[in-house]
């Protein structure tokens, strides 16, 4: 074997895909246009909405919708959730990486040893996703549940895995 078959890296994306950009900017120019509204009613700009309660309610709803879109926005900037799933068979060790949000716990680096992995598991309900699954039922998402992909292309994932750490595949069908 020479180093690459040594060595597996999968890159796990986050929430930096197109999705959540759509839905960030919906919501912030949603949230500019209720709290437009909303303050237009209070100078009297708008005579057909009155301040209370209508434009009152108005500025609540874009003022959370500014905070909902700027959190958002604030999550693919930071790009949380992306990182990688690294599998070494010439150091025995399997190591997940993913980024949090900022502060002391930014990065989450899981690192265990090869034997301690179970098989790769195969869950389809509530949603498609890939786990590792440790010794003592400890298991780990090595997919982003929130990304789609097809049945067959999971299951092709998890056999090419399992074949490479050499452990058995549980949930296929």
């Amino acid at each position: 074997m020479n180093a690459t078959e040594l060595k597996k890296v999968v890159p796990v994306r986050g929430s930096r895909r197109l999705s959540n950009l759509v839905t960030a900017g919906i919501v912030l120019l949603g949230s500019l246009g209720f709290l437009g509204a909303g303050l237009f009613s209070y100078l009297g700009w708008v005579s057909s909405i009155t301040f209370f309660p209508q434009g009152l309610v108005m500025t609540f709803y874009g003022l959370v919708g500014l905070a909902l879109g700027l959190y958002l926005g604030l999550t693919i900037y930071w790009a949380v959730g992306e990182g990688f799933n690294e599998f070494d068979l010439e150091n025995q060790k399997v190591r997940i990486f993913r980024y949090g949000f900022p502060g002391k716990s930014r990065s989450i680096n899981l690192e265990f040893n090869m034997n301690e992995v179970e098989s790769v598991k195969l869950e389809t309900e509530p949603r498609q996703t890939l786990y590792l699954r440790l010794k003592g039922k400890r298991q780990y998402p090595l997919t982003n549940e929130f990304e789609p992909s097809s049945l067959a292309s999971l299951e092709e994932k998890a056999t090419e895995l399992a074949r490479f750490l050499k452990v058995p595949v549980e949930g296929l069908p």
